[in-house]
Parts: C-alpha cells; sequence; structure tokens
C-alpha cells in the first residue's frame, strides 16, 4: 500500500520501509522511536506502570503486524498514538465491571449552564505556592482522574493532555466529537470542583 510521502518525515518513511520489508532492525527502531511515547499516553490514560508496559508491547505489536493499514492519511504519529489510545481504552473498559466510577454530572449541580459557579468561588491559585497545598491538589487530581468512567477518562487525557482532536477520540470510543467534547467539559468542571474542596480544606 502507497503512503503519501508529504506526511513523512524522512525517519518514519524510513522506518515504514523497513518494517514493511521484514528488515531484521525494523522492530528494535520502531520501539527506539515510539515506546517511550506510547508509554507516556497509556500511564496518563491507565494510572499503573504495569498497564502501561502491558499497552506499549500491545500497541508495538499491533503497529508492526498492521503496518499495511497506515496509508499516510494522518502522521506516522498520530496513527500510533490511535492504536494507542484504542488500546488503553479497551483495558479501562475490562475494569469497569468491577470498578464503580464517579459519573462527572454529579459535580454539574455546583454550576449554571455556561459552566459558571452558581456561588463564588474563592482564587486559591496562590495557596498553590505552597508545597504542601499543592501536593493535596495533585493527589486530588490523581484520584479525580482514577474515579472517572474509562470514556471519560480517556476522552479527558487524549483531548486536554495529549492534544488528540475531538474527530478522533469519537473513533476511539465509538462516539460523536459532539459527544467527546461534552465529556470533556463535564469531567473539567467534575476535576475543578475536587480540586476546590481540597485546597479549600488544606
Amino acid at each position: 500500500m502507497s503512503v503519501r510521502p508529504a506526511t513523512l518525515s524522512a525517519a518514519d518513511a524510513a522506518l515504514i520501509c523497513a518494517l514493511r520489508r521484514g528488515e531484521p532492525d525494523a522492530a528494535e527502531r520502531l520501539v527506539e522511536r515510539y515506546a517511550d511515547n506510547i508509554y507516556r499516553l497509556a500511564m496518563r490514560a491507565t494510572g499503573s506502570s504495569d498497564d502501561a508496559e502491558a499497552v506499549t508491547r500491545d500497541t508495538l505489536w499491533a503497529v508492526a503486524r498492521d503496518i499495511e493499514r497506515f496509508t499516510g492519511e494522518s502522521t506516522f504519529a498520530s496513527w500510533i498514538c490511535r492504536i494507542a489510545a484504542d488500546t488503553a481504552y479497551q483495558l479501562l473498559r475490562t475494569r469497569e465491571t468491577s470498578v464503580e466510577g464517579i459519573a462527572p454530572d454529579a459535580a454539574l449541580a455546583a454550576f449554571d449552564a455556561d459552566g459558571r459557579h452558581r456561588r463564588p468561588v474563592d482564587d486559591w491559585s496562590k495557596r498553590l505556592e505552597d508545597a504542601t497545598v499543592r501536593g493535596a491538589a495533585q493527589r486530588a487530581l490523581t484520584a479525580g482522574i482514577e474515579a472517572l468512567s474509562a470514556a471519560d477518562r480517556m476522552a479527558f487525557v487524549l483531548h486536554d493532555v495529549e492534544g488528540v482532536a475531538s474527530v478522533e477520540i469519537a473513533a476511539t470510543l465509538g462516539t460523536s466529537p459532539r459527544d467527546v467534547k461534552a465529556r470533556v467539559h463535564r469531567v473539567r468542571l467534575f476535576l475543578r470542583q475536587r480540586l476546590s474542596e481540597r485546597v479549600e480544606a488544606a
């Protein structure tokens, strides 16, 4: 299958050719070039180093196995990101039968239709200069993300952390770009409330 050269760097083009030809060092070159990026995404999505390693391993294997499916309509890095996101999402979904998440909708009562607080909120940004408060806020943020459903977590991580377009996230989640944007908005409100409560209590 041909690849549109305009979408590829010279390094990626050479790597793709090596993978398609089955060159002995192709897999090692793939690992060297993309394993760290895949692991970082997987770690943010799953919150577990063991799971991140599993996602990284499975993603790299899938990339090598399905290299002929890469058409060049996106960058090679974006294509790999999509595979990693799909892999991480499927892993998270397998846990939802035994782990009950907290729906972000529960936080919406504190906000109006435009996403503004119904009551005034103190500006606690200066309090984050305190290492103790900052640590508590980070723990609250981590716990809040871990409490999300698989779909909400992936939408937030991919959109706000990885900068993936809503249309690409929608393909991973099997939903619409509009739904992705709504999910991200709800998660932001939920996490904002979690942080506000934790900082005010610190």
